[in-house]
């Protein structure tokens, strides 16, 4: 019996020791239950659990910093009310398919902030389950994403305002041309020629060079533009990337004989993405770490209700976490000392994890920045509030970095602060590039001053937003001027401005367009004929406006106005000299032709003493020669009067003394054909003009009228006066013109003569010396014609000039 009470007194002792274990164990375990959800509470990231209904009973203590909300608002439904409304929809439709498949999700939407602000927040959720693999609901960490989706709204922005090359292809010679921007996006000597088609394929990538040449060949065969992003290799072995865009050029009957297109260089864009990716996949990174974090965690949970040996694995499993957090992640004490760091930042100081452990900053910084660090450190202990992404510089032995810290109070078992725990995400190259940005814009606006064309934004309504000085000096507005008040519509005139503004709807709509020519109204009134080019503004997707360059052309197209003037009175004069060189070449080669042959037949009669019929050829060498004096005279007054050497010498004669002069010189050949000339002229009609010029008028209208007379015909010379002109009319009852030929007469480009009623010959020109002489005057000439019945020709000469 005593053995046996012995054996039940020590197998009691055993239990009770047994027991006093699982209690100290069990201590443990909510001791680290607490340990890892003081972790999630204040975690750097926004962290949510949802139950089996789908809604959320959990937030930590950085989302409720962050929307400024209390639990209670959260739980349930209150996710929904900070959600933007044009984001909610997608954002369910992801969440409850993720759920229901037990899947893990991201999702990218905008949360309104404590301050009423909507906040890009990249969501990651994944399933939740117990020890014992029971699915309990989805659990989620949260990231800001504002600043990486503002970048890119603003690389958008500034790769607007990038200047472009532009190249030309001749497909005949394959021969290359380059504007000079060009040639600085390869890094070549613009001095030197372009090398042709075929020997380019040296500054593209193999890939790239196979894009760019079946592009240019189906644009040179079918005529369709090209749009296309390139990967470049530099002179110094680098690569670049280039946006090109070719169309075709066509001649005159349709056919394609050059590509003309336009480069831009990405290379900056390029590389700002790839360092964005870069910052995303870090961003990924560090989700999928801590959702490590957490199977980590549960699992070394269970490990602690096994064994004590478990527990301690969880510890290195935990230091391994840490250290592959990509950051500086530390514990310190209230005396500036570190308790625990990370390997990232035992690198950064370039000793071991175990060597700063008990060690105070002092020994790595100087006094001023170690209290600065301090002070900070105990802002956090003494108020228990976490402080969020804090930018400050770091000192490494490589220099000087830029980190966000956060930090949080660390907790011991008994709830007491004993020190802060901290995490620095090294954001120096995020840094760089957002200064790099300010700096490109910054540069992007001062050559937007510098230009000497007017450069301006306008909202999507037209109403300006922005333009450079050298707009108030085009449009005469003074510096003072608030030119922001106008619409961009009502710069231009009345005609221009629907025209405008439905242009400036395409180019927010997307449709491309080279450029529109307007004329625009400057403050003084001016007008100038102006070339508008214009590309949307884009502003998180949708368009906002346009941006767009003003150029004046108005000494341009002055310009070509005078070169349309000159070409005009070139072809003239061109067609003038052609009529003159004709008559030259033709017209008075015959009479001579003439002369020379009979002369010889009259020397043959002559030395045969034939004299019977010398009378005969003498009369013909007679009539030959004074035709060809009357062209000479007429060719010479005409040349005289194109060149300007002809005087103009007007006088007061009497126009009936004229007039018998005139047919006193032309009565051998009104006498020859037996015509009758009739006179109706006031005994009193004094005009004051050039007697010598009104006399060649007279001569050639009197000469023609002869010429187209019948034999036996009759003519009439009649003058009348009316208060403003004399109108003098020759008439004939000849054979008439042609309807056709009235509009050929009086023009030096039309070559119009036919022969007389005897076969005479002539030029033409004696009727465009008529004109050329009564519009000398201020007068008119005309002429009334019935084929068959006779012409009547008129000209007036002002009574006073």
């Amino acid at each position: 019996m005593d053995t046996e009470i012995n054996f039940l007194k020590e197998k009691i002792v055993a239990l009770e020791k047994e027991n006093s274990i699982l209690k100290q164990k069990q201590i443990e375990i909510t001791q680290a239950k607490e340990l890892y959800l003081k972790i999630f509470e204040d975690f750097p990231a926004l962290i949510w659990r949802s139950r089996l209904d789908k809604l959320c009973d959990y937030f930590n203590n950085t989302w409720l910093e962050f929307t400024g909300r209390t639990m209670e608002q959260e739980f349930g439904n209150g996710w929904a009310e900070g959600v933007h409304p044009d984001d909610f929809d997608r954002c369910l439709h992801i969440y409850v398919t993720a759920f229901d498949k037990r899947e893990s999700f991201s999702m990218d939407y905008r949360l309104k902030d404590k301050n009423g602000e909507y906040r890009w927040i990249r969501d990651f959720g994944r399933p939740f389950y117990d020890l014992d693999n029971t699915f309990l609901g989805c659990i989620g960490s949260c990231y800001d994403i504002t600043e990486r989706i503002n970048i890119e709204h603003e690389l958008k922005r500034a790769q607007q305002i990038t200047q472009i090359g532009s190249f030309t292809i001749d497909l005949k010679t394959n021969q290359v041309t380059w504007s000079e921007e060009l040639y600085k996006m390869y890094g070549l000597d613009p001095s030197l020629p372009p090398p042709l088609l075929n020997d380019s394929q040296k500054l593209f990538t193999s890939e790239s060079w196979r894009l760019l040449s079946n592009s240019i060949t189906n644009t040179a065969q079918t005529g369709l533009p090209y749009e296309i992003e390139l990967t470049t290799r530099r002179k110094d072995g680098s690569n670049g990337w280039m946006y090109a865009h070719g169309e075709a050029i066509k001649d005159a009957d349709g056919k394609i004989t050059n590509i003309w297109g336009v480069v831009q260089d990405i290379t900056h864009r390029k590389l700002i993405e790839l360092d964005l990716k870069e910052k995303t996949e870090e961003i990924e990174v560090q989700n999928e770490e801590l959702l490590l974090l957490n199977n980590e965690l549960t699992q070394a949970l269970k490990n602690i209700e096994k064994s004590e040996k478990k527990f301690k694995h969880l510890s290195n499993e935990l230091e391994s976490i840490l250290d592959h957090i990509p950051g500086l992640v530390f514990y310190k004490d209230t005396k500036n000392n570190f308790i625990r760091v990370n390997k990232f930042v035992a690198d950064a100081y370039q000793k071991r994890k175990e060597e700063l452990e008990g060690v105070n900053l002092k020994e790595f910084h100087t006094a001023a920045v170690a209290e600065a660090y301090h002070q900070d450190d105990l802002a956090v202990i003494n108020s228990g509030i976490a402080k969020l992404n804090i930018e400050e510089p770091w000192e490494t032995a490589e220099g000087l970095n830029w980190v966000s810290t956060s930090k949080i109070p660390f907790v011991d078992s008994e709830g007491k602060i004993i020190g802060v725990i901290g995490i620095s995400i090294d954001n120096t190259e995020r840094k760089k590039a957002n200064q790099a940005l300010l700096e490109s814009e910054e540069k992007f606006r001062e050559m937007a001053e510098m230009l000497p064309q007017i450069i301006f934004e306008a909202d999507q309504y037209g109403k300006l937003t922005y333009v450079n000085k050298q707009a108030f000096k085009i449009l005469g507005f003074p510096e003072e001027f608030d030119i922001t008040n106008f619409n961009t519509i009502d710069l231009y005139i009345p005609e221009d401005r629907h025209r405008a503004m439905e242009n400036v709807q395409r180019r927010i709509s997307g449709v491309r367009e080279e450029s529109n020519e307007y004329t625009m109204v400057c403050h003084d009134g001016r007008l100038l004929n102006v070339l508008v080019f214009t590309n949307p503004i884009i502003k998180y997707n949708k368009p906002a406006g346009i941006r767009g360059i003003i150029v004046d052309i108005t000494e341009q197209k002055q310009i070509e106005n005078e070169i349309k003037r000159k070409n005009l009175a070139l072809e003239k004069s061109n067609a003038e000299k052609d009529k003159f060189f004709s008559i030259i070449a033709h017209d008075l080669k015959s009479p001579f032709n003439s002369i020379l042959g009979l002369s010889e037949i009259l020397v043959e009669q002559i030395k045969e003493k034939e004299y019977q019929g010398i009378e005969k050829y003498a009369h013909i060498i007679n009539q030959s020669s004074l035709r060809a004096m009357d062209l000479l005279m007429n060719l010479m007054e005409w040349a005289q009067s194109q060149t300007g050497r002809m005087v103009f010498n007007p006088e007061y004669f009497e126009l009936v003394e004229l007039i018998k002069n005139t047919t006193a010189l032309l009565e051998g050949a009104i006498q020859q054909k037996s015509i009758s000339l009739s006179k109706k002229i006031p005994a009193n009609a004094p005009v004051y003009a050039d007697k010598a010029m009104i006399s060649t008028v007279l001569r050639n209208l009197l000469s023609n009228a002869i010429k187209f007379s019948h034999p036996g015909g009759n003519i009439d010379i009649s003058a009348k006066e009316n208060q403003k002109e004399l109108i003098i009319s020759v008439s004939d009852h000849g054979i008439g013109i042609p309807k056709a030929g009235m509009d050929k007469l009086f023009r030096i480009d039309e070559n119009y003569s036919t022969p007389g009623t005897q076969n005479e010959k002539g030029t033409g020109l004696g009727l465009i010396l008529c004109k050329e002489f009564v519009e000398k005057h201020g007068g008119k000439i005309w002429v009334e014609s019935k084929l068959g019945v006779g012409s009547t020709f008129y000209f007036s000469l002002p009574i006073t000039i």
